[in-house]
């Protein structure tokens, strides 16, 4: 009763303050909360946008497991975190060490040219690039018929998922980078100069110093793809439209057309809340792998 009492003496004390931020928590209730938890009341039903309302329980979850479309773009997810991941932080660590690096000059420049990919938009960016990988009239295929190589089918089955990583990586590494930039800038100097009195040569610096203080960044790069992951869509659907033959099918393609083609909404709620356990697994064990044990 004390705590209430309290509340509302604070409430009373501020009001003026909490007047001037409540639209943001007006907006965010509206367009955030209350849509939760509407998608998840509706993944209870069976609900195709009109009429009542079909009460089946867990029935929606229970058909995902026998969803084969389900297990193709869980596959499909799989390879491109191993895709999007590696390639991403490496490539991105190698850049950021490159600019960190006391002989670029002009490094502010560098950094805003490998940020241009970021904020591009994607769909304009899924346009050009079908263009460049297309197996007909693309320019990479005519440059490799220039130089009589063989021409490459980008968007068959086996090799769609590649041709999509290819974009996906080229807009992403930019912006990890960034990150991991920012990261080896925030680590003192001081530990470098202890540690090359102390006799270090390089290698250890970077595996005792650098590599560990930069663990936290390198952790919240692979949680924000994993994230980014699991929820592309406009890549995918713009280039192929998530074939051929579901080859590069994501959740986000596949939760689009339950909900946007064949009206099934219900279903498409419990796919995303799916979803939502899937990247919380994926991010947990990624936390405890890289959480230090003492």
């Amino acid at each position: 009763m004390m705590q209430l009492k309290g509340l509302v003496k604070e409430l009373k004390r501020y009001r003026f303050e909490y007047l001037f931020i409540s639209p943001f928590y007006i907006l965010y209730c509206i367009f955030g909360i209350f849509p939760l938890i509407y998608a998840l009341a509706m993944s209870f039903h069976n609900y195709s946008g009109g009429g009542s309302w079909e009460f089946v329980g867990i029935g929606n979850y229970r058909d995902l497991f026998n969803d084969e479309v389900f297990w193709i773009a869980l596959k499909n997810t799989g390879i491109y975190l191993l895709l999007h991941i590696p390639p991403i932080t490496l490539l991105a660590s190698i850049m950021a060490f490159v600019l960190n690096s006391k002989f670029i000059k002009y490094r502010y420049v560098f950094q805003l040219i490998y940020l241009l990919p970021y904020v591009t938009s994607a769909v304009a960016m899924g346009i050009v690039f079908s263009i460049l990988f297309s197996e007909s009239l693309g320019i990479i295929n005519t440059v490799l018929t220039f130089l009589r190589v063989p021409s490459i089918r980008w968007y068959s089955a086996e090799l769609s998922k590649v041709t999509v990583a290819i974009l996906v990586n080229w807009k992403w590494v930019g912006y990890n980078m960034l990150l991991i930039l920012a990261g080896l800038q925030s680590i003192p100097l001081e530990l470098y100069d202890a540690a090359i009195i102390d006799g270090a040569n390089n290698f250890q610096i970077y595996l005792k110093i650098t590599l560990p203080l930069l663990k936290p960044v390198l952790l919240f790069c692979a949680i924000m793809s994993t994230i980014g992951t699991f929820n592309m869509f406009t890549e995918p659907f713009i280039m192929l439209g998530g074939g051929p033959a579901f080859s590069s099918t994501t959740f986000g393609i596949y939760l689009y057309k339950l909900a946007f083609q064949y009206y099934r909404l219900g279903y498409a709620g419990s796919l995303g809340f799916a979803m939502f356990v899937l990247i919380f697994i994926a991010s947990f064990i990624q936390i405890k792998f890289f959480t230090p044990r003492y």
